[in-house]
Parts: structure tokens; C-alpha cells; sequence
């Protein structure tokens, strides 16, 4: 339910805030606007201050909404002459360039506002240390080791795991020569600096890109899961008898280092009623002192696994990161051109063949997202808000009739040739448009159902 609620409030937020563009800028030309609706089909509620006035509309289906002005080409408009002067097509071209421009617009202004309050807020982001990378994967092949710190990507420092995440993603759908540097704690308290230069694949590989949630996981760089801190010991459990105590760290189950691919309850579950050798961290005085003990995990009998009967929590190393004042919306700024430049530049690539269609991505996925974001923090929530803005605007302006990006495709035409495009052609354009846009949310709602039920 929290999932469903934090995507219908993204709808609504996005959605809201795209047809305001047109609105303001309609009203801010002298346009006569007869309804705002947030949503299509049944009308669930409606406010109108006076005959004259707009009308604001809730609908059904909140998957969208439109800004309705005063028309001629309307064919259910019936317009009095003394407000001719405020239809839209009455307008100049560039007055209606202007409003139709102004929904992507206001996207990206959200965006821009959303990242902003986000970086002058702050939040606690995890460090960008590594996990062991698994065989055969490009973090393997770099000579990454588990507890590697990744200090530098392409020149810029890497303040957290987040900013080291966008930046590695955006290398790789770019597939440019990157320069990663990166910290090894040795056993002295020096460190040691690694570099690697290179690129990620042959510029004359075949093999299309393809964006996932796990895109990193499979490239092999993977947040390393700190030792597992014991919150709680369960009365005669497994854990008491072994003589496992809050605040004890587990380092070792057997030979086995619990990571984010196995982590220590996925460790312990096949082993029921089996001796096991655990290594731990324990404070004794003010030091941390390796011990080790040898605990007999019980069957739980609604599982069918192994359990110790402890609570644990996990104590990543964190970096406070924030922008104050003016400096988070210069950042803001910089992130919604780097953000913007990225979606166009796969975009590029899944039209000409160089990265999968599957990257794109439907309401399930949108959802699903909106759902996690939400769960972290409300400052996560902001960012995948300023996200989803982002790709909305990007979407909206593609030349596509039907979309803002295709009316402004009409008055590049008529620019150029002095008059409006024929009605037999905008007529022909605009039902391949809707063809092309049933074909494209098709296309995203099957990556989704392949992608979480397959």
C-alpha cells in the first residue's frame, strides 16, 4: 500500500506541476483557459469561482491531464466574438511555442527545486566502499579487493557509494575511457593509491547496453556489507548458549565472510543442528578483541533453516553530504544537465541499436521505485521525484505528435514555410503518433512484467 501511495503522490506531483507550466505561461500570454484537470475519464470533483473563470477538474485516472484553452479549432467550442482575441490559435507563434514548451519546462524547474532542498538538507550517504568483487567481472579484472575505498572517477572526487554510482553508470552508458582511483588499507596505516585507465568494452563490440537496477551488481561493484553487529540475544537460543552478547561483531561464519550476496542469516540457514565456528569482535575494556566461539544454529520449524535467535543491524561507514544555500542549487543545477545529457545519450543508443529497448521502463518499475525511495528517507523521495521530472520532460519533448514535443515540431514547420501544416497531414502524423506511443508504453509495460515476474 505505501508503494501505491507514494506513486500515485509522484503522479500527481509531476503531473500537476507539467500542466501548471502550460497554464501559467497560457494565462501569463492572454489565453482564456477553460479547465485544469488533473487525471481523464469520470469527473470525481470540480471548483469553478465564476462562469468566466477555469474550471479545476479531478478525474478517474491518474495517469496524466491536460490544460483545455479556448480553441476555434475546438469543434465544441462555441466562442463570442469579444473573446476571439484570447483563443490559442489566435496567438503568435512564438506565444504558442511558448505555452507548449512551458509543461517540459516546468518539469525541469521541479526538478532543479526538488534537488536543491534536497542538497541544502543533507543526508547520510554510505562511503564508497567495495565489496569482493566476483570473478570474471570488470571490478575483478581491475584488481579490486573487498574494503577498497573508491577515491576518484574521471578526475572528480567520489564523496559517497551514491555519487560514485551516477558517475560509474554514466561512464558506462557512455562507454568512455574512465580513469578510476581508489585506496587500499594496507596492514600499516599507510595507504596505497591503485589506477586503472581504460575502457569498459571494444568500441566494435555488438552487444547492445542495457540499463538494470543490478547494472552495477554486474559489473561487479557492490557496496561491502559491514560485520554484522548483534542487537539481540534471544533466551535460550542457539546464540545464549554459544555465549554470543549484544554488540558483538560476526567476521566470519566458518571460513565464510557474510557480503551482500550472502549475508550472515542466508549463512546460518543451511547449517540446523550443525557446529559451526564463528569469528567475532567483541570490546573488552576500550579495544575490539577477536574471538571465537562454536554455536549450534536450531531448526526453525515454519522455515525449515537454521537460526542463531539474534538481532542484528548493520553500521556502514557514512559521509554527511550537503550543499548549503546557493551551492546546492548550482549542484542542482549540474546534476539536471548531467541527468538530462545521460537519458538523451541512451536514448541515442536505443535508437540506433547500440543499447537495448529493455532499458525502457514502465509503471511497475516507476512504482516499484517510488515504493523504495519512500521506505529510505523523504530526502530519497525528493530525488527520485527529481528523477522521474527529469525523464518526464525529456519524454514530453520528444517529435512526437500527440506529445508537447511534436506540436513544437509543427511550428518549426510552419516557421520555416510561413503557414500551419496542412490538416490532412497533422491529421495523418497524429494518428501514427498514437501509434507509436501505444507501441512504446506497450513495449515498457512488457519489460516490466519480464523483469519482476520472469
Amino acid at each position: 500500500m505505501s508503494t501505491l501511495i507514494a506513486f500515485l503522490l509522484a503522479l500527481a506531483i509531476l503531473i500537476t506541476f507539467h500542466e501548471l507550466g502550460h497554464y501559467w505561461i497560457a494565462r501569463y500570454c492572454g489565453v482564456k483557459v477553460l479547465r485544469f484537470s488533473f487525471g481523464f475519464g469520470r469527473v470525481l470533483w470540480r471548483y469553478q469561482a465564476s462562469p468566466d473563470a477555469t474550471e479545476w477538474v479531478i478525474s478517474l485516472i491518474p495517469l496524466g491531464g491536460y490544460v483545455k484553452m479556448l480553441d476555434e479549432r475546438d469543434p465544441s467550442q462555441s466562442i463570442a466574438t469579444p473573446d476571439l482575441p484570447y483563443a490559442f490559435n489566435r496567438q503568435s507563434l512564438g506565444k504558442r511555442a511558448a505555452i507548449v514548451a512551458a509543461g517540459p519546462l516546468a518539469n525541469f524547474l521541479l526538478a532543479i527545486l526538488l534537488l536543491w532542498l534536497a542538497f541544502w538538507q543533507g543526508t547520510e550517504e554510505p562511503t564508497a566502499i567495495v565489496a569482493a568483487p566476483p570473478p570474471q567481472t570488470i571490478a575483478a579484472q581491475l584488481g579490486l579487493q573487498r574494503g577498497d575505498q573508491i577515491s576518484e572517477i574521471n578526475g572528480q572526487a567520489v564523496v559517497s557509494w551514491g555519487s560514485f554510482s551516477e558517475s560509474l553508470l554514466a561512464a558506462w552508458i557512455s562507454q568512455e575511457e574512465i580513469e578510476l582511483r581508489w585506496q587500499r588499507q594496507s596492514d600499516s596505516p599507510a595507504q596505497s593509491t591503485m589506477l586503472f585507465s581504460g575502457r569498459w568494452q571494444p568500441e566494435s563490440s555488438s552487444v547492445p547496453l542495457q540499463v538494470e537496477p543490478d547494472t552495477l551488481k554486474k559489473l561487479g561493484f557492490v557496496l561491502a556489507l559491514p560485520a554484522a553487529r548483534v542487537t539481540q540475544v534471544q533466551a535460550d537460543s542457539a546464540a545464549s548458549s554459544a555465549g554470543l552478547a549484544v554488540g558483538d561483531r560476526i567476521l566470519k561464519v566458518a571460513d565464510r565472510v557474510p557480503d551482500a550476496e550472502q549475508p550472515l542469516p542466508q549463512l546460518i540457514a543451511p547449517l540446523a543442528n550443525r557446529a559451526v565456528t564463528l569469528t567475532l569482535e567483541r570490546m573488552e575494556g576500550k579495544e575490539w578483541v577477536k574471538r571465537e566461539l562454536t554455536a549450534v544454529p536450531r531448526l526453525d520449524e515454519k522455515t525449515q533453516q537454521g537460526r542463531l535467535g539474534i538481532g542484528i543491524a548493520y553500521d556502514f561507514p557514512t559521509t554527511w553530504v550537503a550543499y548549503p544555500g546557493w551551492l546546492g542549487l548550482i549542484r542542482a543545477w549540474q546534476k539536471t544537465v548531467d541527468m538530462s545529457a545521460l537519458t538523451l545519450k541512451l536514448l541515442g543508443k536505443m535508437l540506433t541499436g547500440h543499447a537495448s529497448l529493455k532499458n525502457l521502463s514502465g509503471p511497475l518499475t516507476m512504482a516499484d521505485a517510488a515504493g523504495q525511495s519512500a521506505r529510505i528517507s523523504w530526502i530519497a523521495y525528493l530525488s527520485y521525484l527529481a528523477m522521474v521530472s527529469i525523464s518526464l520532460a525529456i519524454f514530453n519533448l520528444l517529435p512526437i505528435p500527440l506529445l508537447d514535443g511534436g506540436h513544437l515540431l509543427y511550428y518549426c514547420v510552419e516557421f520555416f514555410t510561413g503557414h500551419p501544416p496542412n490538416e490532412k497531414w497533422l491529421e495523418l502524423t497524429q494518428k501514427l503518433g498514437l501509434v507509436l506511443l501505444l507501441g512504446l508504453m506497450s513495449l515498457a509495460f512488457t519489460n516490466d512484467i519480464v523483469r519482476y515476474f520472469f
